[in-house]
């Protein structure tokens, strides 16, 4: 295959084309420049749809309707980018999941460092008369709100179940 030759120079003053097409010939796209050929969308070069037009057998696709492999892509080069892709992921999913039990350590520890403590009526926050959620909204726990705390207690139970066992198991010993 011969390396198709760069796109041209426009040296008018007219609206240029928008260079948002991929270029196929011979069942692959053209890479930056002229630069060869490639099977992956994502080392495709953009060119003005007018590019194609001089060209023998090329065909100009809009960037967002073409395949993420270009026809003629071999099969290896369309596994090894599925493998990177999933490597990727599964890198992304393991520190997503570290920060996720690095969060349920921390809202523990301080749930913990809360039930240590006690709930005390805010200073002038009289709780007579009141509902249990009015009441614990007039609360403090070591002069922190008691209600983001137990609001926080019902989402980390609900997330963590795990968690409200062994809180329970741990209560009962």
């Amino acid at each position: 295959m011969t390396t198709p030759p760069p796109p041209p120079q426009k040296e008018n003053d007219e609206m240029p084309d928008p260079a948002n097409y991929v270029l196929i010939k011979r069942g692959l796209y053209y890479c930056p420049n002229g630069q060869g050929y490639t099977g992956l969308k994502r080392k495709a070069g953009l060119y003005p749809a007018s590019y194609a037009l001089g060209l023998d057998g090329v065909t100009a696709v809009p960037f967002a309707d073409a395949d993420e492999f270009a026809p003629a892509c071999w099969e290896e080069t369309k596994l090894a980018e599925r493998e990177a892709a999933l490597a990727t992921q599964a890198d992304t999913l393991a520190k997503v999941t570290a920060e996720r039990d690095a969060l349920r350590e921390a809202l523990g520890k301080v749930l913990e460092a809360c039930d240590r403590g006690r709930m005390v009526p805010k200073p002038g926050g009289g709780a007579c008369g009141m509902t249990i959620e009015a009441q614990t909204r007039a609360c403090c726990i070591h002069g922190v709100a008691a209600w983001p705390v137990e609001e926080a207690r019902e989402v980390y139970y609900s997330t963590f179940p795990r968690a409200a066992l062994s809180e329970a198991s741990h209560e009962r010993a």
